[in-house]
């Protein structure tokens, strides 16, 4: 289904569900999604005080920090997660964590998915060359560049600066290039199949 490039600065801007800080959507599927009701969801949240999380039932989450501070996650006083810069993390989004933050604000890149019908993974690229990532069938990839210039293509070509995403549909492959020092934040979504 081809490449959407996504500019920062047209993402929409929104309070989380609970009111605790704000988040910028990058992309909802499908087209008609709520910030509640979808299947996959990316966003960019900002986190500027101490506080939990909004709760989404049934959603599998990952978050990576590509801004500001470190901060920690506690659950609940059971266990605590330090986040740090560009370590992604996966939990159940049904928990409700409380951040606590070390030294200022933080920028998290924030991936959901409906556990009944998408799975997914984060991992963090490094450039320095041209990378090619074969893609399993029907998945849909999200490049979200951290920093530096990310040129993508699949099929067509885009480039994405910092802070911009570019959205590969259902393709069997992407090539990603890109300078020494740009990073990227990769999330990949895989369709649940029914299974006898």
């Amino acid at each position: 289904m081809g490449v959407t490039l996504l500019r920062h600065d047209a993402y929409d801007r929104r309070p989380w569900n609970n009111g605790g800080g704000m988040t910028r959507d990058v992309w909802l599927y499908p087209q008609a999604a709520s910030p509640v009701d979808f299947d996959i969801r990316v966003s960019l949240a900002s986190i500027e005080t101490d506080g939990p999380f909004s709760a989404f039932p049934a959603i599998d989450r990952t978050i990576t920090l590509v801004g500001g501070s470190s901060f920690i996650l506690d659950f609940d006083g059971k266990r605590e997660q330090r986040i740090g810069f560009l370590q992604p993390f996966s939990f159940d989004s049904e928990q409700t964590p409380s951040s606590r933050l070390d030294d200022g604000g933080a920028s998290a890149f924030n991936v959901m998915s409906r556990r009944a019908s998408w799975s997914h993974e984060v991992s963090i690229i490094q450039g320095g060359g041209r990378l090619d990532v074969p893609l399993p069938e029907d998945a849909i990839a999200v490049c979200h560049a951290v920093q530096g210039s990310w040129g993508v293509s699949a099929g067509e070509a885009v480039t994405a600066g910092a802070r911009d995403s570019v959205i590969v549909q259902r393709e069997a492959s992407m090539q990603l290039e890109a300078g020494r020092m740009a990073t990227a934040v990769m999330a990949v979504f895989h369709p649940v199949r029914d299974r006898p």
